[in-house]
This record gives C-alpha cells, structure tokens and sequence, in this order.
C-alpha cells in the first residue's frame, strides 16, 4: 500500500465522465483517453467481443516506493538507466515539467509555455522530450537535451494543433503523434530522426501512437481502430532505415479483448503499460508488465487506478495511480 497519498483534485480521472481544469485537459494521457472515449463499448469493441476478456494475473515480483516532489500532484512518466526521472508537476493553476536527478528536483518550463507543460520520456543520454501548451492553444513538442538547452521539435506539418512526442531512446530517435484537427479523434504516429518526420501507419487506424522507443530502435504503441477501440503494437527495430509502416512488420500485443496501451519498452524487451475496463461509465486504467509472453498486472492495490509509463534497462519502472506517483521496484529474488 503506497504511503503519503496526495489529493489533488485535478488528477487524471480515466473516466468517460472528465472534469478537468484547462491546463490539465492537455498532455499524453488525457488527450490519449479523450481520444479512446467515444468507444460504443468502452474497453470491449465489437472486434474483441468476440474474445473473452483475459484479465493478467497480479505481478508480485516488485514492490512500489511513493515517488512525491513539492506540489499538488507528481507524475514521474519516465526514468533511465542512471536514475533521471522526468514527469509533471501539477499545482492548483498550472502545470510544469520537471527533472529530478541526483536528488535535486529542477523544474522546466518552456519560454512559450502558457501554464502546462509535461516531460514525458529520457534517454539513456539525458535527453527528455514532452510536450507544453503555448499562449494560441497550440500543444507543442519540446527537447530539453541533458545540458538543459531547451528547443521546440520542428513542426511536423503547416497548422498543427497537436505534437506529441511520447518517447526518445539514446540515438536521439524521437516517437510522437500529430494531428491537425481539434483533438485526437484522427491522428498521425510518426518517428523523428535528424528533423525529419516519418510516418508510422497501421491499416485500419483512425489515430496511431507510438509511445516508446528502445535504444535498439524497436517501438511500443496503439493504434485506435473505427470504434475507438486500442489495439497495442510492437514494431520490432529490423533494419533502421526500413519501411516502418509495413503491414508484416507489425507485431500484435493487444491483450485479449482488452483495450491495450503499451507505454514503454526497455533495452531487455520488456514492456509496461495499461489495459482498461469498463465500471459503469468509467474506463478504469490497469497496469501491466510484460515480459516476453507473459503479461502481469501491476496495480497500487489502494488506487482508484494504475497507469505505468516508463521502464529503465534495470527494470524498475515509473507510474502513477490516485495515490500519487511512485517507482516499482523489482524485487531482489522476484517470483510469480
């Protein structure tokens, strides 16, 4: 049981019923759920009905430390090999990055930011990539490199309303999303490399999000499809320079009639991430971790939910739940 909870009533509810303020109402995780409400059957689509849900057995090979900075609410989204975090502060009327490394906390906020803003991955490297809201209503994708030199990521297309970035490994490859309509009711994934954007395209996908990438280059993501239902991915790294949106190169990793979101895949091929079912009117958010064929669930057993977005080489891994943020350690002789 997480010690130290912390209230904050501009949490990240996933639910169909959302009451955000402004500020919160932007970001990777409330811009994804949005995104994924308007599924007719919520976490079961007609494409998985047919499938009986299977529901992971619970993880007991780690144990979670509350990971709580000086604000209302901390979100750690990732952590690397050295033990740099980055996530998101929230406070009563804003939201700012942050960084926390070598036990001192250092908040970021980009020049143009207008009261949101969010780290949401770090390489090996240092580097971190997030995303801000500037003064227009524009939600831009920003670098913050490991010397603290902060930059906007070129603009993928003319009039952008979304750019995403989700993960960065420690070739400077950069994962993410856009999109130029009012929210992510259609969406382009996409990988940067050298300031160029390439498409990554699933047949039959309304929205694609590729949400991590390992240092071998392999990318973990979902894809909605017409009923807005999330299918996860793995594009195995394969040759760099290849097609990345070839058909026989993608990997199904969807749980069995359960919405899937893969977040995070690490040097070790293990991936973490959420599934979610339907209460009522809420899609409630499960962590999972999965490590070759078998998939665990990993919750904070007195959250309301779980949400696991990063995984260093160490396997100890970044995630949040109504609590407050925290680190799942794995434990020193793990078993299932």
């Amino acid at each position: 049981m997480l010690a130290r909870p912390i209230q904050s009533a501009s949490l990240l509810l996933i639910s169909l019923s959302f009451s955000f303020p402004a500020a919160a109402a932007h970001g990777v995780r409330s811009s994804r759920l949005e995104a994924m409400q308007d599924a007719p059957t919520g976490a079961l689509a007609p494409q998985a009905a047919a499938q009986a849900p299977t529901v992971p057995a619970p993880d007991t090979a780690h144990f979670l430390v509350p990971f709580a900075l000086p604000a209302d609410f901390t979100t750690p989204f990732d952590i690397n090999d050295n033990g740099v975090i980055v996530g998101n502060l929230e406070f009563a009327d804003s939201s700012s990055s942050f960084v926390f490394q070598d036990g001192t906390v250092i908040q970021v906020d980009p020049p143009r930011a207008a009261g949101f803003s969010e780290l949401v991955a770090v390489s090996n490297r240092g580097d971190a990539v997030g995303d801000y809201l500037d003064a227009d209503g524009i939600d831009r994708g920003f670098l913050r490199t490991a010397d603290g030199t902060i930059s906007d990521l070129p603009d993928p297309v003319p009039g952008f309303t979304f750019n995403l970035p989700f993960g960065i490994n420690a070739r400077g490859a950069i994962v993410g999303s856009y999109t130029t309509g009012p929210n992510l009711g259609s969406c382009v994934g996409y990988l940067l490399r050298n300031g160029r954007y390439q498409t990554i395209d699933i047949p039959g996908a309304t929205c694609v999000f590729p949400n991590g990438i390992n240092d071998d280059g392999d990318i973990v993501g979902n894809w909605l499809d017409t009923d807005r239902f999330s299918h996860g991915f793995l594009i195995p790294a394969g040759d760099r320079d290849g097609d990345r949106s070839s058909d026989s190169r993608i990997v199904d990793i969807t749980i069995p009639g359960l919405a899937t979101v893969p977040f995070h895949i690490n040097g070790r091929g293990e991936i973490v991430g959420d599934y979610f079912i339907r209460i009522g009117r809420r899609l409630v958010g499960h962590g999972f971790v999965q490590r070759g064929s078998e998939v665990r669930t990993l919750d904070d057993p007195s959250g309301v939910f779980t949400v696991l977005t990063g995984v260093n080489d160490g396997g100890v891994i970044a995630g949040s739940s109504s609590n407050g943020g925290f680190l799942a350690i794995r434990k020193a002789r793990a078993e299932q």
